[in-house]
């Protein structure tokens, strides 16, 4: 019986929904580290621009090779998207070290 009222207690006893434990954690780091708050917010979609210029980067190589492009206009273009992808991760591991 004893058990059965334990129980019941647990049962009725809410726990922490994912919002609120999100929610706990930024009103805490907003308490502790503004900077840090928008350093998590940008990170997440920079993340989402490196892997998209990564897909276009292949993209882009398999589109100069169907066309037969000279190797001048292939080395030009490939750089330069590999010049975007390399400040892209440079400000992306910024943004990791910052807030490590």
């Amino acid at each position: 019986m004893v058990e059965q009222e334990k129980m019941k207690k647990k049962k009725e006893k809410l726990p922490y929904t994912t919002w609120q434990n999100v929610a706990f954690t930024v009103k805490n780091m907003w308490k502790w580290d503004k900077f840090l708050v928008f350093l998590c917010i940008a990170q997440a979609p920079l993340n989402v621009v490196l892997n998209l210029a990564w897909l276009l980067i292949i993209r882009c190589v398999i589109s100069l090779i169907e066309n037969n492009s000279d190797f001048g206009m292939f080395f030009i273009r490939l750089s330069v998207f590999i010049i975007i992808v390399l400040l892209l991760n440079i400000i992306s591991n910024i943004f990791s070290a910052k807030i490590r």
